[in-house]
């Protein structure tokens, strides 16, 4: 093998001749070292190396170093935070008899949503104005709660500033009545509870629930106030528009005397101004039966609790129901998280 004397002039594997850079001649320093093609190729790498360094020094780019540095800090600022947060359990850790995974109990598959459970525990909330897509979802959730059992109670939580949006314009009282009439056609039985507000039309649904099982939180207020209507266009628009605002308030006015057990000329009276009743005052004016101050008050519990409560994801100290054996129906539907009894 032909030896070089300067090992900054050896030619290249292809024959050509090459230049090492200051590190190449470092790696040689001895100037009668044999330089094979594989020595050749390390110093062509180690000069690459240095001209892309150089280059992202030149354009802000942190080096290895830099980065190394950029990541100690990362590591202070994780450390100075604390430990993260406690997690629920994974939808794999729930199982038919609480055992994991690999232990000798078949999981289930995961369990539903928020939504979901709710409803598979016979639980309606409504919390928004009545709007139209308010009252189709409510509509949909008893039609179906109706066809499932025709026996258990469904709950219906109330916190709806009634037909009146947070812009204080008024939707139309017919999405009110269109939840009342479903409520009097299903054949459950349906416990309300107010939660929040139950303002105008949303106090009627409230009223609506059966007696007995009509219920307000201790802070909840109840507003006794007559349907608003919106008219506009020529006056004879105007005028029938206002008769059917009339009739509307003569509707609302016959359910209310009829739930409560109050006149029909006392209602008009208390509908002539607003008049807020404090959850004591509803119960004497016969709008709900009894002021709630726990969910022990209740027929049923959610069975779901007691899964929740086996992995920790829940406090302990809740009541739980009687023991059952869940299963899943052949339709899929999770009766793990079901209400009531089999």
């Amino acid at each position: 093998m032909q030896r070089h004397e300067d090992p900054a002039d050896l030619p290249g594997a292809d024959g050509m001749e090459r230049h090492l850079s200051r590190h190449g001649k470092e790696a040689f320093p001895l100037p009668q070292a044999e330089i094979t093609a594989d020595e050749m190729r390390i110093s062509d790498s180690i000069a690459r190396i240095n001209r892309l360094n150089q280059r992202s020094r030149q354009r802000g780019i942190p080096t290895s170093a830099a980065a190394r540095r950029d990541k100690k800090k990362r590591e202070r600022r994780l450390e100075m935070q604390g430990p993260p947060m406690p997690t629920l359990p994974d939808v794999d850790d729930f199982t038919i008899d609480g055992r994991r995974p690999g232990k000798g109990a078949p999981p289930v598959s995961p369990p539903p949503d928020l939504p979901s459970m709710l409803l598979h525990n016979r639980i309606v909330y409504l919390g928004m104005p009545l709007l139209p897509a308010v009252t189709e979802l409510i509509v949909a959730k008893l039609l179906y709660l109706n066809y499932e059992s025709a026996t258990k109670p469904i709950y219906m939580y109330i916190n709806s500033p009634g037909s009146e949006t947070e812009q204080s314009q008024s939707s139309y009282e017919t999405e009110a009545f269109a939840i009342a009439d479903v409520m009097a056609y299903v054949r459950p039985p349906i416990h309300t509870i107010a939660v929040g507000q139950a303002w105008g039309s949303a106090a009627m649904l409230l009223a609506l629930g059966q007696k007995g099982h009509r219920y307000a939180l201790p802070n909840a207020s109840i507003l006794l106030k007559q349907p608003k209507g919106r008219a506009q266009g020529v006056v004879s628009d105007v005028a029938i528009k206002a008769r059917e605002t009339v009739n509307n308030r003569r509707v609302v006015t016959d359910i209310v005397a009829e739930r409560t057990g109050q006149s029909k000329e006392q209602v008009e009276r208390d509908f002539l101004r607003l008049r807020y009743l404090a959850p004591e005052e509803a119960v004497e004016y016969g709008l709900v039966d009894k002021v709630l101050s726990s969910e022990k008050e209740l027929q049923h519990l959610p069975t779901f609790m007691r899964e929740l409560q086996r992995f920790g994801a829940v406090s302990s100290d809740l009541p739980l129901p009687p023991a059952r054996n869940p299963q899943l129906s052949p339709s899929g539907s999770h009766d793990l998280f079901r209400v009531g009894t089999t």
